[in-house]
């Protein structure tokens, strides 16, 4: 009989073929049939399947019956989840806290530890890996979500198929899958290179090479494998877009009370346990009903949590504002509240002069004036080392760095990158240079995480000359905080003090061409007024490193925002002096 002639009934209790009764009995509920023509169904003895005469086909009963997939089909018994045959038995004797249906010949499952893997049809494990999450296999390529977030494409050996990784990822579709990275979605083909440059706020597959995709503008079009706009389907509406810019003009209220909360003790305070408005306000100081305001709104933004009983307490969210958080962006919270937030007031002047509004505010450079305030130093290089444990964390999957012997990270902050590199490169050695307020914090660092000993510490200026010795020179979103002409002043230090084949390696954001994309473009406006460097696209970088005396290699994305650029110092080519 043709399966697809055959429905369940609205009241999903029977069958229905051609909008008859197939059969007479009725169920609690049943399921569609598939092949080999057995439909799940239930009544008041149990669970079990049923053929096309609506008569169950064995004996057995379950708690609950699910569809066959490949000729099994996924039960559930007291002892756990299991597959069975067309015969009711179960086809392996052990039991999982879930299964799916196997698809491509493989089944998703899910442990009692709650971690995923696939099995085969004899229940063992398909290899030996396990994820936070897996799904179904489609043409021999699944999607797993590895421990760390990030999800990647696997074969049927559990192996990545590539060395991409993203914050989210859909199966293969006429030859492209949806990947989502932090600009947004967009499609990448099985090496996971992205088919185009622009991100979108939502993309849909491709379906005969058109894909349905959504702006972060609200715009609705179709674009081509290419990432050509094709035609709109619909603009923006009016009042969704007035509500959208309504809010953009009040978007520092959000950051605001965030900074005081942080500012104010309020977040370390929670740190401890929880507490009414009326502790918070006295423990911190604090005029009971203002208080009372700010943590209200504080739970709007998510970063507390409200009790009924009136008990504030901080939200996961939160947690990362606190102190002891080991990604901490408090530190953050109070670099861009404060001098920052003060000098984004001069944008327009900025914008008119070219100039760096925040020494005219301030009275010298942003990196002076760290060094006459170093309370404030500390709370900068605390920031960036909490952006830099996220950022990083990923160099060492993407990148091989045991050629090297001898690895310099300059302007490397408290040594997260470099704590990083050694650890994964037991026979590599490092030296860390930066300012002494700096190296104060990555003295404590390098200690607390075993690699003090095979790491020197220098204290210099990079705008003066570098010491010899290492193989290759590491810098982490340095280059970005320097105008060209800066800019090239470092990468020369840093030819002159490498060997010939010695390598040069930035981390970067890397600035897309499109003008359309929005990504790092805010930041750009960042660098403008607070230090008078700049976001740059490859082909600057490469034109940079170039100048400087380097051959360009390659660069690398990784899962975060940055990429690694890779340089050499070949014998072919000559500094200019």
């Amino acid at each position: 009989m043709d399966l697809s002639r055959i429905c369940v009934s609205p009241e999903e209790t029977h069958h229905l073929l051609d909008d008859n009764p197939l059969y007479s009995n009725r169920y609690n509920w049943v399921l569609k049939y598939r092949p080999p023509g057995l439909a799940a169904a239930r009544d008041e003895s149990g669970a079990f399947h049923i053929d096309l005469n609506g008569v169950p086909t064995y004996e057995n009963r379950f708690l609950r019956t699910f569809s066959f997939y490949y000729g099994l089909a996924t039960v559930v018994t007291r002892e756990g989840w299991g597959h069975i045959n067309p015969s009711g038995e179960l086809v392996y004797v052990e039991r999982y806290a879930w299964t799916g249906n196997f698809q491509d010949r493989f089944c998703t499952v899910r442990d009692k530890d709650g971690l995923y893997f696939h099995i085969c049809s004899n229940g063992k494990p398909a290899y030996p890996e396990r994820y936070r999450y897996a799904g179904d296999y489609r043409n021999g390529i699944a999607v797993v979500q590895c421990n760390d977030g990030y999800t990647i494409h696997i074969d049927k050996k559990g192996k990545p198929i590539n060395d991409h990784r993203f914050l989210d990822l859909d199966v293969f579709h006429k030859g492209y899958a949806r990947a989502r990275a932090f600009q947004g979605w967009f499609h990448v083909d099985k090496n996971g290179n992205p088919a185009y440059e622009k991100r979108f706020k939502m993309v849909e597959p491709f379906y005969n090479g058109f894909a349905r995709v959504i702006e972060f503008s609200g715009r609705i079009g179709i674009i081509d494998e290419t990432g050509n706009w094709i035609h709109t389907v619909q603009e923006p509406n009016d009042n969704e877009l007035r509500t959208k810019l309504s809010g953009l003009l009040v978007d520092y209220w959000k950051s605001q009370t965030i900074y005081s909360g942080v500012k104010l003790g309020i977040i370390d305070l929670l740190e401890q346990e929880p507490k009414y408005v009326d502790d918070i306000a006295r423990k911190c100081q604090l005029d009971v009903n203002a208080t009372r305001k700010l943590v209200r709104g504080l739970a709007v933004l998510g970063v507390l949590k409200w009790d009924k009983d009136d008990v504030i307490r901080l939200s996961k969210m939160g947690d990362w504002l606190k102190t002891g958080h080991p990604e901490a962006l408090g530190s953050a919270a109070l670099i861009w509240g404060s001098e920052h937030y003060n000098a984004w007031q001069g944008l327009p002047e900025s914008i008119k002069t070219g100039k760096v509004v925040f020494d005219r505010i301030y009275g010298k450079p942003f990196f002076d004036w760290l060094v006459d305030n170093p309370d404030k130093a500390d709370i900068y290089h605390s920031a960036m080392s909490s952006y830099a444990k996220y950022d990083y964390k990923h160099l060492t999957q993407i990148h091989d760095f045991s050629k090297h012997k001898i690895l310099m990270d300059v302007g490397g902050g408290y040594g997260i990158l470099l704590t990083n590199i050694l650890k994964t490169n037991s026979k590599l050695r490092g030296i860390l240079l930066d300012t002494s307020a700096a190296l104060k914090g990555a003295y404590e660092f390098l200690r607390n995480e075993g690699v003090l000993d095979r790491c020197q510490l220098i204290e210099r200026n990079f705008f003066e000359e570098l010491p010899n010795g290492s193989d290759a020179i590491i810098m982490s979103r340095v280059i970005h905080d320097w105008n060209d002409d800066y800019a090239l002043k470092i990468l020369k230090n840093c030819y002159a003090a490498l060997p010939q084949e010695g390598y040069l390696y930035l981390v970067e954001l890397i600035t897309p061409d499109n003008p359309e994309t929005d990504f790092g473009v805010l930041l750009n406006l960042n660098m403008l007024v607070i230090t008078g460097g700049k976001e740059r696209t490859e082909q600057e970088y490469k034109d940079l490193v170039t100048k400087g005396g380097f051959e360009w290699v390659n660069v690398i994305p990784t899962p975060s925002i940055v990429s690694l650029i890779v340089a050499k110092k070949t014998n072919d080519l000559r500094l200019d002096c």
